[in-house]
């Protein structure tokens, strides 16, 4: 039985710029901060105990398919940036997911996510971390990824980092010791004005739920808004 939705989102503080970070209390999405949702199912999600639940679905993002529900997402004034989640993802099965994404739109995004990897029935459970970008709808062939131990709670902490064009993500099973997902950093040129969050969908057999326990922007450098200056002398 899946549990009752939450009230739909809200914008607690009309007006007010809240900032990106998130601990997901309350009873409802704060829709002020999480402001340009992509396809949102309110019975797919809610925010309780201190956690934004999503429930996994038979969608996805990649080929014609583009149409995985609650992408929760916000707008995004930041040039170069680092965010962070907290992450519990009992994931059981080919293809259920959850993680960071970094989107423009259903042709044009980036990825940071665990994945389940075991064919249903499966025990132990398999998953791994990875990338996973497209440009105009044609994925790209720079693709990091890598086997994740099985953790207590089923709990990951997740960093996504933002430098110019290139991306790289880091992971952590403790929330103290970080590993880099691989040395080279995935180059994406399309999402200079993309917006930035969470995400969890597919599922090939039965749902699960992925649970965010807060969302951070660790640093970032605001985007450029100064007005360029020029000037011109003719001569005579």
């Amino acid at each position: 039985v899946r549990p009752e939705a939450s009230p739909p989102i809200e914008c607690r503080e009309p007006g007010s710029e809240p900032g990106p970070d998130d601990e997901f209390d309350g009873d409802r999405l704060d829709g002020c901060r999480w402001n340009a949702v992509v396809r949102p199912d309110y019975h797919g999600f809610r925010v309780r105990g201190g956690m934004l639940e999503i429930d996994t679905t038979p969608t996805d993002l990649f080929g014609s398919s583009n149409n995985a529900p609650n992408l929760m997402l916000q707008q995004w004034p930041y040039e170069d940036w680092t965010v962070e989640t907290k992450v519990v993802a009992p994931l059981q099965e080919q293809w259920q997911q959850g993680g960071i994404i970094v989107y423009d739109s259903d042709a044009t995004f980036l990825k940071f996510g665990l994945v389940g990897i075991s064919a249903p029935g499966t025990h132990p459970v398999e998953r791994k971390l990875e990338i996973r970008h497209e440009i105009d709808e044609v994925f790209q062939n720079d693709f990091p990824e890598a086997i994740v131990p099985n953790t207590p709670g089923d709990v990951y902490w997740l960093r996504l980092q933002k430098r110019g064009d290139e991306y790289r993500g880091f992971y952590s099973v403790d929330g103290q010791a970080w590993r880099d997902l691989a040395p080279d950093p995935v180059v994406n040129r399309a999402l200079g004005d993309a917006k930035v969050g969470v995400y969890a969908f597919g599922s090939s057999n039965e749902p699960v739920t992925v649970g965010f326990d807060s969302f951070r922007l660790v640093e970032a450098s605001g985007g450029d808004v100064e007005p360029p200056v020029t000037s011109a002398a003719l001569d005579p």
